[in-house]
């Protein structure tokens, strides 16, 4: 952030689109990536542990940390016990975050078709129907523009 912009001169819009002129969007590529996932808890768990490092997660946690307490982890899993606190405060509809963005695509993790539920894939089948179904729409009022517009050409 530069110093002619101050945190309370930003406005950050939400996932849910409600403003917060406090919580100025935030660099973390593993925060990103939970935010934005749509892979099962435990799956995500075990993909995030797989592909990020201790220090990595720590960071992440500590990110968090400015927004909601969490516990500091001890003991052989310690990165796993971590993440989950993560994800549990970052899907806690209570706890306000920033938006989280991503610069180093490397350090997001590939995922893959076995990684994703079916209910999201249905979701997401969904979602594309309706945007077909609107496609056809806008298709069927653009070639009834055209006949109109071609029945006025003949009349005149």
């Amino acid at each position: 952030m530069d110093s002619a912009t101050s945190e309370a001169d930003l406005d950050v819009v939400s996932d849910n689109g409600s403003v917060h002129d406090a919580n100025p969007p935030t660099r973390s590529e593993l925060l990103c990536f939970l935010r934005r996932s749509i892979i099962p808890f435990d799956d995500l768990v075990k993909l995030c542990c797989d592909f990020y490092s201790e220090d990595e997660i720590t960071a992440a946690r500590n990110i968090i940390a400015v927004w909601h307490k969490l516990p500091k982890r001890k003991g052989a899993d310690k990165s796993r016990s971590t993440m989950e606190d993560i994800l549990k405060c970052i899907l806690n509809p209570v706890i306000t975050l920033p938006v989280f963005y991503a610069v180093d695509l490397t350090r997001l993790p590939p995922t893959d078709v076995k990684h994703c539920g079916m209910s999201a894939v249905i979701i997401e089948l969904q979602a594309l129907r309706n945007e077909m179904k609107d496609m056809k729409r806008l298709q069927k009022k653009d070639d009834d523009l055209r006949d109109e517009l071609h029945t006025m050409q003949l009349i005149t």
